[in-house]
């Protein structure tokens, strides 16, 4: 599957630029799709979050925080640093989109997965009109094996941009580990039906 911290809708102007990529399964049969640093620590995921720029009314571009610091800092490893840095920035612009995202992306690289499930989630809430926490956010989720959390979530995505290639192939990952999660329960039940084996065979 596809884990993407990707395309940002009319209110995110740089999204042409970002690139999706794959990573290894965090749950057993999901590869998420997530928009990439290019220049990803070693044996970091790339985040595709870095150097997204939106414009909110809460953040005209006259007061837009300098996250240049935080982000050297993350990409030097020093990510309680870099942590440290973003907090103090969105201490004096809490809505601004690129810090959260920033924040987020730190978080998950110190495997705080729930603190960067929680702030997603909150842009999902303060800003409904980005598709890009609802994909990330359901990325985390499906890494955590709430297979249903994701896929309402990324069916949240398509519904506010219809055209987001990048969450219906998550989508489409999503449904095919919960049909296999179902068929595994199935023959759990039956052991020696055939059908169900060969069904199940066709998702592995």
């Amino acid at each position: 599957m596809v884990f993407e911290y990707n395309t940002v809708m009319a209110i995110a102007r740089a999204l042409n630029n970002l690139v999706r990529w794959s990573i290894i399964p965090l749950f057993l049969w999901v590869s998420l799709a997530i928009a990439a640093d290019p220049n990803p620590l070693p044996g970091v995921p790339a985040n595709p979050l870095t150097g997204l720029s939106a414009e909110t009314d809460a953040n005209p571009p006259a007061s837009q925080p300098n996250l240049s610091p935080a982000r050297t800092l993350m990409k030097a490893g020093k990510l309680d640093e870099a942590l440290k840095q973003v907090t103090s920035d969105l201490a004096t612009h809490p809505k601004n989109v690129d810090a959260l995202f920033l924040e987020s992306e730190i978080l998950t690289r110190l495997k705080k997965m729930d603190d960067a499930i929680l702030v997603l989630r909150t842009m999902t809430e303060q800003f409904p009109e980005l598709v890009v926490p609802y994909n990330n956010l359901a990325v985390l989720y499906a890494g955590q094996g709430r297979l249903e959390e994701a896929r309402k979530t990324l069916e949240m995505a398509v519904s506010v941009q219809p055209d987001y290639a990048t969450a219906y192939e998550n989508l489409g990952d999503v449904y095919r580990a919960l049909a296999l999660s179902s068929y595994d329960k199935a023959l759990r039940l039956q052991p020696s039906n055939l059908t169900l084996k060969a069904k199940a065979e066709k998702f592995k």
